[in-house]
């Protein structure tokens, strides 16, 4: 599952970033602390072979529900590459807020 997420990040395929982030975020507890719950996603990203970076964006864009974003750096064959992964997140669900 690593190298394909590091697949779909390197190729920028949403369809699989956002199957692969919403099958981890479906795993938190959205009743805990959003911080602890933050930390657990920098920390999911993190863990991935192609990452070098994860870093959470100061603040959140106010919609209803409001968004997180992750600044996530990957090593690609060409150099360093960033993508940013917005996560929308409720007291009831977190999910990638991609379409």
């Amino acid at each position: 599952m690593a190298n394909d997420f590091c697949t779909c990040l390197k190729e920028e395929d949403w369809p699989c970033i956002k199957k692969e982030v919403n099958g981890f975020l479906n795993s938190l507890n959205t009743r805990e602390d959003e911080q602890n719950n933050f930390e657990k996603i920098k920390t999911w990203l993190a863990s991935f072979p192609c990452v070098s970076e994860v870093a959470a964006a100061p603040g959140e864009i106010r919609t209803d529900p409001p968004i997180k974003e992750f600044i996530v750096k990957i090593n690609t064959a060409e150099g360093e590459a960033t993508k940013t992964i917005p996560i929308r997140f409720s007291s009831k669900k977190y999910e990638i807020n991609i379409d």
